[in-house]
């Protein structure tokens, strides 16, 4: 299986100390040099790093399809449209994203993107964890990770808390 990633999911499950939840369920996540460099960007904030940086599951890859990269990067940011088009490249099962622009384009690529909080229901399903609603509610407080009320709702009811 491969899994590409943008820069929030990975950043999110760092601040709340749950990186593991990737490796856990994909064992292995491919991300593109600019989010690898995003990722670097958040010890000049103070964020520990360590378990980032000792993740030997996570590879660091440059995408060659400069076409499509400089097509999809009049629209998004580097480190998005560097993962969408890895993810292209490598045919990848999922993209890990949650910006709302970029997702849109993933899909208009025909690439499967899910976002962190699919990442989440597939752990609880899996058994990695027991309980969505804690780890969501951190993410909410301490991840930088943004949800409205109503989807907030929406998850905590498919999931049955």
């Amino acid at each position: 299986m491969i899994v590409v990633s943008d820069t929030s999911p990975i950043s999110s499950l760092i601040r709340i100390g749950r990186l593991d939840l990737l490796k856990d369920i994909f064992q292995k996540v491919v991300i593109p040099s600019e989010v690898h460099k995003e990722l670097l960007e958040m010890k000049n904030f103070g964020w520990d790093l360590s378990i980032f940086e000792n993740a030997d599951w996570i590879e660091t890859r440059v995408p060659s399809d400069t076409i499509l990269l400089s097509q999809v990067i009049v629209e998004l940011d580097r480190g998005e449209a560097e993962a969408i088009t890895l993810a292209k490249e490598l045919n990848a099962n999922y993209l890990l994203i949650d910006e709302r622009k970029g997702w849109d384009m993933a899909k208009s690529l025909g690439i499967n993107a899910i976002g962190l909080v699919s990442v989440l229901i597939q752990a609880k399903t899996i058994g990695y964890i027991p309980l969505v609603r804690p780890v969501l509610d951190e993410l909410r407080e301490k991840g930088g990770f943004w949800m409205g009320k109503k989807i907030y709702q929406q998850v905590l009811q498919i999931v049955n808390e």
